[in-house]
């Protein structure tokens, strides 16, 4: 199981990779910037970066640590999934 000091590694690298947080349930959600993602003992909250301008959060997703089953950095080069169901 994954830990919330796990989550800040992927936060904290420098330099920063874009990584992707996948659940349980098999609900995707991206992390372009480390401005979007804030990580508390039991809970982190994803910002979803706004298609218009990127460095805007548009939406944000509560999820329990426990529901994380990976976290996988993303190529440079792909497309980023903006929020669950709108890959």
């Amino acid at each position: 199981m994954l830990t919330a000091e796990d989550i800040l590694k992927y936060k904290k690298k420098t330099p920063f990779a874009r990584f992707r947080i996948t659940t349980v349930v098999g609900e995707r959600y991206d992390v372009s910037d480390p401005a979007h993602i804030m990580v508390g003992r039991r809970d982190i909250v994803v910002g979803i970066a706004c298609k218009i301008d990127p460095s805007i959060c548009d939406r944000s997703f509560r999820i329990s640590i426990p529901d994380v089953a990976t976290i996988t950095e993303l190529p440079h080069h792909s497309q980023t999934e903006f929020y669950p169901g709108y890959a």
